[in-house]
């Protein structure tokens, strides 16, 4: 059993590490910064509430948005940003009284949201970042374990940081069979997986060193 799955089933919270997002893959659902996802649980909502509601858990010192949790950030960002804190608190409570719920009367029934466009950008965030990692493999057995575009030895965070430093149109021509689909697969997969501590070397520093040097040949996995 792994760490956080301990830690939850000791407080007989939920176990699935599946169902659960760090704040930076959270916010790559969510679609706004890993800064702001703190924000809506340190200022927003209190935390207090969103464990009782179980909507953000606490396990291994770590953060974890549930998926209710998600929706409740995505009613924050959206339809609720433009309410007092007070009523955003009452509209995401409301939100989640009632899965089906998909409209709300606030302010004495003078405004009504609509919380379809919420739902539906939930599903595609969720969708994205599930096409996302599906185009990185992690395996302990391939480059220390570190992630890599699937089907190769290619460091997911190598590329990013190159891509962040120099642009996209650099890495293609470093690396010149990489597409633009991997590339992009890359820098959204680094943000929702940031790296933590200080790497030893950054990508930008790599290439400087190895100025015009083309890697031509795709490295492939064979099985």
């Amino acid at each position: 059993m792994s760490v956080i799955k301990k830690q939850f089933h000791a407080t007989g919270m939920p176990v699935d590490p599946c169902t659960l997002f760090t704040p930076a893959r959270a916010a790559a659902v969510v679609g706004i910064s890993h800064e702001e996802i703190n924000q809506f649980i340190d200022r927003d909502l209190q935390i207090a509430e969103l464990v009782d509601m179980r909507l953000v858990l606490i396990g291994a010192g770590q953060r974890y948005v549930t998926k209710d949790g998600l929706l409740a950030m995505v009613v924050l960002s959206t339809v609720a940003r433009p309410f007092t804190l007070e009523h955003r608190r009452q509209i995401v409570l409301r939100a989640l009284t009632n899965a089906s719920t998909r409209s709300l009367s606030v302010e004495d029934g003078s405004v009504v949201i609509d919380l379809n466009p919420s739902h539906k950008r939930l599903q595609a965030g969720l969708a994205s970042l599930s096409v996302v990692e599906a185009g990185v493999t992690v395996d302990p057995a391939v480059m220390s374990g570190e992630p890599c575009l699937a089907g190769t030895r290619t460091l997911v965070h190598s590329i990013a940081g190159l891509a962040s430093a120099y642009g996209a149109a650099e890495v293609k021509n470093t690396y010149d069979w990489i597409t633009d689909a991997e590339i992009d697969v890359a820098v959204r997969y680094a943000k929702a997986h940031p790296r933590r501590g200080r790497p030893a070397r950054s990508a930008a520093a790599v290439f400087d060193e190895n100025a015009g040097k083309k890697r031509s040949t795709r490295t492939t996995i064979l099985r």
